[in-house]
């Protein structure tokens, strides 16, 4: 049947949602009819929005060279349909390879036939090495990877393999894949740490989600583990963009227990999603330590729980190991969460803003560091200079200028040769 309303959904997908064939909107809430049905709620009766935000930017070419954000908000109806159970059945440690990583997966294009990319994993040089591996997808898709070159990296103290896709028909079918790798004797699975693109597309999407605050400072593992679902559906079913970006704040206090459960909703994603930590998930480290300097520290309950239990930062890495910059040697003081990723001409940078730094050395930033801007300045020549890369956009928890006069001053020592 026509699209008469040209909304993107025929008579028949207009009826099973209940919309009007007529009428683009036909209940005149946050979705239109064809969202509604790829959202599975229903166009004919409106529901209100929620406090659930996301935002979406459509990045367009470099003839127009500008982007457009918008932030959208979930239907109550949506956050209804979610449950705020999940299974943690699937859910495991890191394990000995860094990168990929499932908050730092390796975006590859098909269109490219560039397939490879490098696997960083801890181990003895010399005697630990990759003997196999291949990426795997959910409907059982599966190519085997060659492995073409091994190295130690004196920078991050990892060994360094270069992988290639193998594909006898010089194509690779598009999607998320988990990335499966035999060092010695012993698989070991990553997953969700490959996307493969049919092509780049010019102009591309992606979303950012902060604050996900997964728990309540200790007293609860799970909470708003149904509001990160309800997200994550919105975006598989309606959205779909080339990746997702969550700016930190991940838990509400970095609590073994509630990493566990946003790996958890990460699983759930259809899309790529690059993650860096926020404050909250230092909460515990910094329970720690003001614990272990003070006695009186230690009388805190919350403080003593976790000093007691061993819980710390190293929650996070367990799960999402620590992220390498994938790409360039020799620009990181040491290996740590901030790292770059690149989407066909375009880089990211994604900064780790750490505990949140008042720091009284120029510029005066809230939350880098001056050795992470430098870092930045670093990655950007290398880049422009070796891989033509021309526009970036920078990612952190903490913001990283002021919103006064002087901060405006120093945008431009941030973002230029200033520096």
């Amino acid at each position: 049947m026509d699209d008469i309303d040209r909304d993107g959904a025929d008579g028949s997908e207009e009826k099973d949602c209940g919309g009007d064939p007529a009428l683009t909107n036909t209940d005149g809430d946050e979705l239109n009819d064809w969202e509604e049905y790829k959202a599975g709620t229903d166009a004919s009766m409106w529901s209100p929005s929620i406090d659930l935000y996301y935002r979406v930017v459509t990045v367009y070419d470099y003839l127009d060279d500008y982007m457009e954000t918008r932030v959208r908000k979930l239907l109550e109806e949506e956050r209804e349909k979610t449950s705020n159970k999940i299974s943690l059945s699937d859910v495991s440690p890191a394990g000995p390879i860094h990168y990929p990583a499932i908050g730092n997966p390796v975006l590859l294009s098909s269109a490219s036939l560039d397939w490879s990319f490098d696997i960083h994993f801890e181990g003895k040089y010399g005697s630990d090495k990759i003997h196999s591996g291949y990426i795997k997808k959910d409907d059982g898709k599966r190519y085997d990877l060659e492995i073409s070159k091994t190295y130690y990296d004196k920078y991050s103290g990892l060994i360094r393999a270069q992988v290639c896709i193998k594909s006898p028909i010089l194509s690779v079918e598009s999607g998320l894949y988990d990335l499966y790798v035999t060092i010695n004797s012993e698989e070991y699975k990553v997953p969700h740490a490959v996307q493969m693109f049919s092509k780049y597309k010019t102009p591309f999407k992606f979303i950012q989600i902060t604050d996900t605050h997964i728990g309540n400072l200790i007293f609860s593992s799970n909470n708003n583990v149904g509001d990160l679902l309800a997200i994550i559906n919105r975006i598989n079913r309606v959205e779909h963009p080339e990746f997702v970006i969550i700016t930190g704040d991940l838990t509400d206090f970095g609590t073994k227990e509630q990493m566990e459960y946003f790996k958890a909703c990460m699983l759930k994603s259809d899309i790529p999603i690059f993650t860096t930590p926020g404050n909250h998930d230092y909460y515990l480290e910094q329970c720690i330590k003001k614990g272990a300097k003070n006695l009186l520290g230690l009388l805190n309950p919350v403080s003593l729980y976790h000093y007691l239990s061993g819980d710390d930062l190293t929650n996070y890495a367990h799960y999402y190991g620590y992220y390498i910059n994938p790409w360039v040697d020799g620009l990181y003081d040491c290996w740590g969460y901030d790292y770059t990723f690149t989407y066909n001409y375009d880089m990211f940078i994604v900064f780790d803003s750490k505990w949140g730094n008042t720091l009284k050395d120029p510029p005066h930033t809230a939350g880098l560091t001056t050795s992470q801007l430098q870092w930045m300045k670093n990655i950007q020549d290398y880049a422009r200079n070796h891989f033509g890369y021309l526009r970036t956009f920078v990612f952190t928890h903490a913001t990283i200028v002021g919103h006064d006069d002087q901060g405006t001053h120093h945008v431009v020592r941030v973002f230029t040769d200033k520096l």
